[in-house]
């Protein structure tokens, strides 16, 4: 079995996080004040812990999330209660096992974004992740630790209190990864916020009103639980597109497949306020009257649920690829078919069954398949075969950061499986963070930079976290 390992490209999870938060409504001045809000009802579905491996790659399943539970040096944190929360109040629970992983359901989604993943572990410490995406375990952990509460004050220029301001707070710190809080302020300008208590950590606070402005805070580190915080819109606000108008739209056009006319699609307008779907005719027609926003995209779907998008940009002539039904199977590196497989060719996509078979429609000629599965390592493999046998090796992600002795991340550190040569694509970087895919272990993992003593972190397997250590400098020959 191949140890190799393959350093891949890590995106903070700051920024991240702030973009999520980007994301979300800006308040406007005008707007009318709601009424106290109701809180939707709250239906909890339990998930079962992950008893063993076979489970956890079952568990591998589009509406699942996946991860790891760690504390604040990378360690992983078993026991702790999970909770994934949709914003219409649904949740799944589940526990998180001995080595900090977890599985748990997102009933009822087609989508993760949106999704606000908890963790609280036994003695108390909660962690939280805003816009959770699905993925192997260990590829988005959540981070507990203690919190605290910051107050924020949103001004003016004149030191007037602003009302309906959208405040947010990032919080990132080398080694654990980030944090985000938001909140929209009151009538006399405060918000609560809640973050974790980061040591050495940077913790930026903003504010942003569409009619008043922007401007932005940074909170010491050192700052105490309750610590006051004000933010001065000083800054002119992000100008926003204005609305569009409704106008009447007529548009007409054809769907063909491999140049035949294709009857009985369901084609809908792609939009901020889309039209009413229609179905194509016998000749492929489609028409769409009515007022809304005029489209420049379609979705069309067809047979076997394949829906494909088609620009407008080029005419209304839209000319779509025939489709090809897909069959073949996964089998692990003992020959055993794997059970929930995500199969995509980033278009459409299927789970494999429980003897590892699938069967995907795609609408793309010579397709490079995704195989995905917790537990093993992907793989990207064309399907000229009419059924393709797939063989996944085991393995998962491993993750970390290197700091050096005043706590700053340790760039260009050299790391290996112990055993292994020297590979100089596999180094630290972005603050001292690594990551890649592991298959195998447990094992030892070697991290070496001039100027410092080496480092053995032993017992390391896959979908883990390696927790956060130091290299200390040696001193000058």
């Amino acid at each position: 079995m191949s140890r190799r390992v393959i350093v891949l490209g890590v995106v903070g999870s700051a920024v991240a996080l702030a973009a999520i938060a980007a994301l979300g409504p800006r308040p406007r001045s005008g707007d009318a004040r709601p009424g106290p809000a109701r809180s939707p009802p709250v239906r909890v579905v339990e998930t079962p812990p992950l008893p063993d491996d076979r489970v956890a790659r079952a568990l591998a399943l589009a509406e699942r999330a996946t991860g790891l539970v760690i504390d604040l040096d990378g360690r992983p944190v078993a026991g702790a209660r999970v909770v994934a929360r949709l914003p219409d109040g649904t949740a799944s629970a589940t526990t998180s096992d001995a080595k900090g992983r977890f599985a748990v359901a997102v009933p009822g989604s087609e989508s993760f974004t949106g999704v606000a993943v908890e963790a609280t572990a036994a003695d108390g410490r909660r962690g939280t992740r805003l816009g959770f995406l699905r993925g192997r375990a260990g590829d988005f952990p959540v981070v507990v630790g203690e919190r605290r509460t910051l107050r924020v004050r949103v001004v003016d220029p004149r030191g007037t209190p602003v009302e309906g301001a959208r405040v947010m707070a990032g919080m990132h710190g080398t080694g654990w990864g980030g944090d985000l809080a938001a909140a929209e302020s009151a009538r006399d300008g405060t918000a609560t916020l809640d973050l974790l208590r980061v040591p050495s950590g940077t913790c930026v606070v903003g504010a942003e009103h569409a009619d008043v402005g922007r401007g932005e805070s940074q909170v010491p580190a050192d700052a105490a639980d309750g610590t006051d915080v004000e933010v001065r819109l000083d800054r002119p606000p992000v100008p926003s597109s204005p609305p569009r108008a409704d106008v009447d739209v007529d548009i007409a056009g054809v769907v063909l497949e491999a140049g035949r006319p294709l009857a009985g699609a369901t084609v809908s307008a792609a939009g901020p306020r889309p039209l009413p779907e229609v179905v194509t005719d016998a000749e492929g027609r489609f028409r769409f009257r009515g007022r809304g926003a005029p489209p420049n995209s379609i979705l069309v779907r067809r047979a076997h649920g394949v829906t494909t998008w088609a620009s407008l940009e080029r005419g209304t002539r839209i000319d779509l690829e025939p489709l090809t039904e897909l069959v073949g199977r996964v089998l692990d590196d003992d020959g055993a078919g794997v059970p929930g497989v995500t199969v995509t060719d980033m278009a459409q996509h299927t789970v494999t069954a429980a003897d590892g078979g699938f069967r995907l429609w795609s609408s793309y000629a010579d397709a490079d398949l995704l195989f995905r599965a917790t537990g093993f390592l992907g793989v990207n493999q064309g399907v000229g075969a009419r059924e393709p046998v797939v063989t996944l090796q085991r393995g998962g992600a491993v993750a970390g950061y290197v700091l050096a002795e005043d706590g700053t991340g340790l760039d260009g550190v050299r790391w290996r499986v112990e055993g292994e040569p020297p590979d100089p694509k596999f180094v630290t970087r972005y603050g001292g963070s690594f990551r890649g895919p592991l298959s195998g272990g447990p094992w030892t993992l070697v991290f070496e930079a001039d100027g410092y003593a080496s480092v053995t972190v032993p017992g390391v397997e896959p979908d883990s976290v390696v927790p956060t250590f130091r290299m200390r400098r040696l001193p000058p020959r």
